[in-house]
């Protein structure tokens, strides 16, 4: 847990920074659990994964496209 924390800590920051220099910032995250044929009966790999957005401040979105299929490289 104290490795989350220090995690979030650095990301607000990194997000502060974004902040201050003018941009909008989108995130949205996914549950997913991951699974390969190779496995045999391997339980599947469960993780969050996360998606970041930055676009200048003066644009909008409505909509982020999250995927429901992801593959791990």
């Amino acid at each position: 847990m104290s490795s989350r924390l220090g995690f979030a800590r650095e990301l607000d920051g990194i997000l502060q920074d974004l902040y201050e220099s003018g941009v909008s910032v989108y995130s949205a995250t996914r549950d997913r659990k991951f699974r390969s044929d190779s496995w045999g009966d391997a339980p599947a790999m469960e993780m969050t994964v996360g998606y970041l957005v930055i676009v200048p401040a003066d644009r909008q979105f409505t909509q982020l496209y999250i995927p429901r299929r992801t593959r791990l490289a």
